[in-house]
């Protein structure tokens, strides 16, 4: 399997999704910031459970493409790496869960049976911070990375089919309308993908209501996360404009 069977915006984490089985018996598993994937990533999946943490990181908002538009954590308006918080890298709680979960693959599709298998990116660590460890113990058990990523992958897949009823539940009603940054506020260089939110609360109030009432108060929680989320955009465009300084002085 490749990344191109992965129908999500988190394909693009992936390089060469396999099975386990398939990697080389001493494949070793290093810190999620020992992979390029996990520091350059713009945008990475997120489920609704895991917003009102990272609302205090980054925006969550929705890109749109596939069958339906896909939950996401900006984490830049940069590509390439460039234009992240550099603050919130060492930060454990602001890795979202599909980072935390890499090489693993967080949203693996649903195989016949309804369940995902388990996937590993079978890429190297080009920054490794340590010496790693294997992905099975000598007894042929998980080791304590190798369970500590597939949990946060277990929490993603298990808390996803819910996140997708929210989607689908706000594309339903019409509540979702385009987020655009200002690109006078944007260096040269900027990369915005297209990006949508819940519109205006005095706009959708009744739509949305329609949404709280047939999924519950979790589904508030969410959007009070979400909307809370979206002042973060301060931050990147700051960080956005501090990248292209530091290109802009290098040439």
């Amino acid at each position: 399997m490749t990344g191109e069977n992965l129908m999500t915006v988190g394909a693009s984490l992936y390089e060469n999704p396999v099975s386990p089985s398939a990697v080389h018996s001493g494949t070793r598993i290093f810190a999620p910031e020992s992979y390029r994937a996990v520091r350059e990533a713009q945008t990475c999946p997120v489920v609704h459970t895991e917003a009102l943490n990272l609302a205090a990181f980054y925006p969550i908002c929705w890109i749109a493409g596939g069958a339906r538009p896909t939950l996401v954590a900006l984490r830049s308006l940069m590509p390439d790496g460039h234009g992240h918080l550099r603050e919130f890298a060492r930060i454990p709680s602001a890795l979202p869960l599909s980072l935390q979960a890499y090489p693993f693959v967080a949203d693996a599709p649903v195989e016949q049976g309804g369940e995902s298998p388990i996937l590993i990116d079978n890429v190297i660590a080009d920054e490794p911070t340590d010496i790693g460890s294997p992905i099975l113990t000598t007894q042929g058990g998980l080791t304590r990375g190798a369970e500590t990523r597939l949990r946060a992958a277990a929490f993603f897949r298990t808390d996803l089919p819910q996140t997708e009823r929210i989607t689908e539940a706000l594309v339903e009603v019409d509540c979702l309308v385009p987020w655009v940054v200002d690109p006078k506020a944007l260096p040269p260089g900027a990369h915005v993908p297209d990006m949508l939110v819940v519109g205006p609360v005095e706009k959708v109030s009744d739509r949305l209501y329609q949404v709280l009432r047939r999924l519950g108060s979790i589904s508030g929680i969410f959007l009070g996360a979400h909307r809370i989320s979206l002042f973060r955009i301060a931050g990147l465009v700051r960080a956005a404009n501090e990248a292209g300084r530091l290109t802009s002085t290098a040439q």
